[in-house]
């Protein structure tokens, strides 16, 4: 049986924050629950076709903002699916943690809990539009250890108009002396139809913080230092914890999206689904299709862009495995990409051994995104 992923998409939040584009409203029990029974609907379809996912993954929004009946409706259901040996992650965030919830997922079969920190200080916060104290944060992670979870990860973001460098090193090295196993750092962005977009398009901010480069240069340094070691352009992680789930992404593994605004990729499928809670409470519960985007992309459409997201990773990518997946050769369909981004500085030959491929340099990590849309149609 072919190895697949699982994403479940919780679109109900507190507050939205300022930076946030992905598709969320504020939290209703009443519409929460009636989300969880369409939920159920399609996770029982799954469970009848005897699918498999080696990684299931709750995302949002903030999954942590149900209530712990409803809760209890959508771990048990998920249950089937958790093994073990499997990685089944949910997305926390400190305001909405409890003794309650931790038994919750722990009885469930939860292993990895991704905690939404952003930031240790809490001017930062305020600025990100979070609801939660610095304090609530480190609260949160011991807690979380108390109750047995040993694989912990942490967002933090950085590059704000408030960082410097030295005031992100105090957050890393408050960060690195916790019992956390995983740490993705992202610069922020300024995305369209965010509260900071059109803040920033009034001039409403001023950004005078640190350059990017010299910040990113000295967390990487400094986490490696900690033991955290990059295997993406954002994430860190200590040896053996690596996320399995974002992994398969990059891998060019199957997944399922459930969820309003989620997106699945299957048999060179992609979908997306309904952007509207209603809307996709409605169509689940006709039967109807729950998708507004469908792609059927050709194999040289696919393979470009499965190395438009390989080359993020910090080991790059291996010609041979790259064949081996795509059924075709890097080498010719994106020839002269590659020797420009060789000449570039923004990519480099590697060999080693029986190994040969390319990866981003130093230099190319700084402008990663211009070196995937190289490798695009």
């Amino acid at each position: 049986m072919q190895e697949r992923s699982l994403y479940i998409h919780i679109p109900f939040c507190r507050k939205k924050c300022s930076y946030c584009c992905f598709y969320s409203q504020s939290y209703s029990k009443v519409k929460a629950l009636a989300y969880m029974q369409v939920l159920v609907k399609q996770l029982q379809v799954l469970k009848e076709r005897g699918e498999f996912f080696s990684t299931v993954y709750l995302g949002g929004g903030t999954p942590s903002v149900l209530d712990e009946d409803i809760l209890e409706i959508l771990l048990k259901e998920l249950s089937f699916f958790f093994k073990k040996s499997h990685e089944n992650t949910v997305e926390i965030n400190p305001e909405s943690w409890s003794k309650s919830k931790a038994e919750l997922f722990k009885d469930s079969g939860i292993n990895r809990l991704s905690l939404g920190v952003q930031s240790l200080n809490n001017k930062k916060l305020q600025f990100l539009g979070r609801i939660h104290s610095a304090k609530q944060s480190l609260e949160t992670i011991l807690s979380m250890h108390k109750f047995g979870f040993r694989n912990i990860g942490v967002d933090l973001i950085f590059d704000t108009p408030l960082d410097t460098w030295e005031s992100f090193l105090k957050e890393l090295e408050i960060i690195t002396s916790l019992p956390i196993t995983h740490i993705s750092c992202y610069g922020l962005s300024y995305e369209e139809n965010t509260l900071l977009y059109k803040q920033m398009f009034e001039k409403k901010l001023v950004l005078e913080q640190d350059p990017f480069a010299l910040v990113y240069n000295k967390t990487v340094s400094f986490l490696k230092t900690k033991g955290y070691l990059q295997y993406e352009i954002s994430n860190f992680s200590k040896r053996g914890f690596k996320c399995r789930h974002n992994l398969n992404y990059w891998r060019n593994i199957p997944y399922v999206g459930l969820g309003p605004s989620a997106v699945s990729f299957c048999d060179y499928q992609r979908l997306k689904n309904v952007s509207s809670i209603d809307k996709y409470i409605e169509l689940v519960l006709n039967n109807e299709q729950v998708f507004s985007e469908s792609e059927k992309l050709s194999p040289l459409r696919r393979a470009c862009e499965y190395a438009a997201v390989a080359i993020r990773n910090i080991s790059g990518i291996n010609f041979d495995k790259f064949k081996e997946s795509m059924g075709l050769d890097l080498r010719k369909i994106r020839k002269h990409q590659i020797e420009d981004l060789v000449s570039k500085r923004l990519i480099s030959y590697k060999k080693r051994k029986n190994i040969y491929g390319i990866k981003l340099t130093r230099r190319g990590v700084l402008f990663c995104d211009l070196v995937s849309q190289e490798f695009i149609l």
